[in-house]
């Protein structure tokens, strides 16, 4: 057609997902992309220009043709881009693409920002203060439980981000038992406990996720009731691309 010739979304950089290496892309590699569509009148939308972070539960994931080749990305969506997710501009990738828009349009450059003031916190040590069970009852509203025979979905449970605490019982026999989820959306830990006890006396039983779909085997506890078997099954997130 007649319209000029737009990239909606010209890759600055690359997003990362879990267990993976931080993407990365070259300076020199995307400047010299950017100037053939803009030294050609041409425009981009530069995605990211600013590299930024997916806050609380809003990070998106990617996914294949299959269940197992889910991916979620991570807190982090710093991207590579050109401008830091800590708002850096004093990096090889900002001052090339710089040097490209000025000299394919002209645009007249303007001093750079100082650089931002960096300082080391040192090493950061953790300490454990109490375990998800620990503080089940301050955080469970009773009035908000949702009671069904079969499992639901955290859209029907009118919770959309986060974590769902699934919890049933059912009776020992034999050594131990065998635990299936076919499609567990998206990580469960699972732990086991005799129905009588403190909801805080759990034992961990493993995990069950998404993109192994295995099984699990639980071992039978030695409860003069039910054994009390709890799934916290964590949403890593939606999907943003195919």
């Amino acid at each position: 057609g007649k319209s000029a010739p737009l990239s909606a979304e010209f890759y600055t950089g690359w997003l990362t997902h879990w267990g993976e290496s931080i993407a990365t892309t070259t300076a020199s590699s995307t400047a010299k992309a950017l100037k053939s569509i803009l030294c050609r009148n041409g425009s981009a939308v530069l995605y990211m220009a600013h590299g930024g972070t997916n806050f609380g539960f809003y990070n998106g994931a990617n996914t294949g043709q299959t269940e197992f080749e889910y991916k979620a990305d991570l807190t982090s969506y710093d991207y590579d881009a050109p401008i830091k997710e800590h708002g850096d501009v004093h990096n090889p990738k900002y001052k090339a693409l710089r040097r490209v828009i000025h000299e394919c349009t002209g645009t007249p450059l303007h001093p750079l920002p100082a650089d931002i003031e960096r300082a080391s916190y040192g090493l950061v040590k953790l300490q454990k203060v109490a375990s998800f069970f620990d503080i089940f009852d301050k955080i469970c509203d009773p009035l908000k439980v949702a009671v069904s025979e079969q499992p639901l979905s955290m859209e029907l449970t009118g919770q959309m981000f986060g974590f769902l605490l699934y919890v049933s019982e059912y009776q020992g026999k034999g050594p131990y038992s065998i635990l299936s989820i076919p499609k567990v959306h998206d990580r469960a830990q699972v732990f086991v406990s005799c129905s009588l006890d403190d909801v805080r006396n759990q034992i961990y039983a493993g995990v069950i996720e998404r993109w192994s779909s295995k099984t699990l085997q639980i071992p039978t506890l030695n409860c003069s009731s039910n054994i009390r078997l709890s799934i916290l099954v964590i949403v890593m997130n939606f999907f943003c691309k195919v």
